[in-house]
């Protein structure tokens, strides 16, 4: 589906998706879900990368554990951020979808 079908900003004429990005990031949902997948891919990669180095009582770089849960938190709501920018909510009285559905018959 191309731009000009999704929804655009009145004020910016900017597809609505690039304005609400940012915004999404934050909302609870998306934040709540990354922060789930980013505790288990977090863990996961501090296991796989500093494994050897935790059990034979090597130190750990803080920052290098601390990225290992950031990256997949970050991934994860931009990710999810911009699958909810991509829902297209028809507008009252688009039938669209209909003659769309009708013609693929």
């Amino acid at each position: 589906m191309s731009l000009t079908n999704r929804q655009r900003n009145p004020e910016s004429n900017r597809p609505l998706r690039a304005v609400r990005l940012p915004g999404l990031v934050i909302t609870e949902s998306i934040a709540t879900s990354a922060f789930k997948v980013s505790l288990v891919v977090g863990t996961a990669l501090n296991v796989i990368n500093n494994g050897p180095q935790w059990f034979s009582g090597d130190s750990i770089s803080a920052w290098k554990i601390a990225l290992n849960y950031l990256v997949p938190f970050l991934v994860s709501s931009y990710s999810g951020a911009r699958n909810e920018a991509q829902v297209i909510r028809p507008q009252p009285g688009d039938d669209s979808d209909v003659e769309r559905a009708s013609t693929d018959a």
